[in-house]
């Protein structure tokens, strides 16, 4: 890691840290330490101490024989929560995925890395980065280095797709993007516009899929499920969110609907249990 990806994130970590976001792993720690007998870039190594997590949304779901929807439902409704603290205070995340969503106390899912983050008003190491992130888990327009407003609010769009990817993802253990491009005859040209066909019929194939497989855990909470996937995964990010957009226009990238949602559908979840 770089001394300004590292002086970046850190930054970034001790404003959340100040402003005390609940659903955002924050440091404990950090500093640098010098190692004898190197000299130049080797001679320093630069850390984050974090609170000790149980492990992340993937081991979790390796221990459990049984799929949990009570426990998956809270952890969406706690990363939605967490992802909308980030972009209320102007930060995108850019690598929303299972490795990312940490769980403490068997219970509580918080945010972690945001070492591909961009910020409103600061250089990021990232982004230059057309995929700051893991580009499995990418939206397509991005492969195209599609943009509609050539500023942060295309990265905010990228995040509700990550976010509705990583829904598609507890279910499936497939991502959105993956998904998409087995369910769909993609033959990726150099206009994402003219593609975007294409990628709409593979994700609606593939929504299909999904909602059988939501359908065998979560009964009758199934179709809005789907539907919160329908609308943060849609390919065509012209229309990604579209029911936020109406109204207060802060609320254009925000997921307070989807976090009510998702706590009301937990709260089913749990009440079955």
């Amino acid at each position: 890691m770089s001394w300004d990806t590292y002086n970046f994130e850190r930054k970034l970590l001790e404003r959340c840290k100040a402003e005390q976001l609940s659903r955002v792993v924050i440091p404990i720690e950090s500093g640098e330490v010098n190692i004898e007998g190197f000299i130049g870039i080797g001679s320093k190594v630069y850390y984050i101490i974090f609170e000790k997590a149980d492990g992340d949304i993937r081991s979790f779901d390796e221990k459990w024989r049984n799929f949990d929807l009570a426990f998956f439902l809270r952890s969406l409704h706690h990363t939605a929560v967490g992802l909308n603290q980030l972009h209320s205070r102007n930060i995108a995340h850019q690598d929303i995925k299972p490795s990312n969503i940490l769980i403490f106390n068997r219970s509580s899912s918080k945010i972690s890395d945001l070492g591909c983050a961009s910020s409103l008003g600061e250089i990021s190491p990232r982004d230059e980065y057309i995929i700051p992130g893991d580009m499995t888990y990418a939206p397509p327009e991005l492969i195209y280095k599609y943009r509609i407003f050539h500023d942060i609010n295309d990265r905010y769009i990228a995040d509700l797709y990550l976010f509705g990817s990583l829904i598609f993802y507890y279910f499936t253990k497939v991502p959105a993007l993956r998904a998409t491009i087995l369910k769909g005859k993609i033959i990726q040209g150099n206009d994402f516009i003219n593609d975007l066909p294409f990628w709409q019929a593979g994700f609606y194939s593939a929504l299909n899929d999904l909602t059988q497989e939501v359908q065998k855990y979560a009964g009758n909470l199934t179709s809005s499920i789907v539907e919160i996937v329908k609308e943060l995964c849609e390919p065509d990010p012209r229309q990604r969110n579209k029911y936020a957009r109406f109204g207060d226009a802060r609320r254009v990238f925000g997921l307070t609907q989807y976090i009510s949602k998702l706590d009301y559908l937990a709260q089913r979840a749990e009440y079955k249990i």
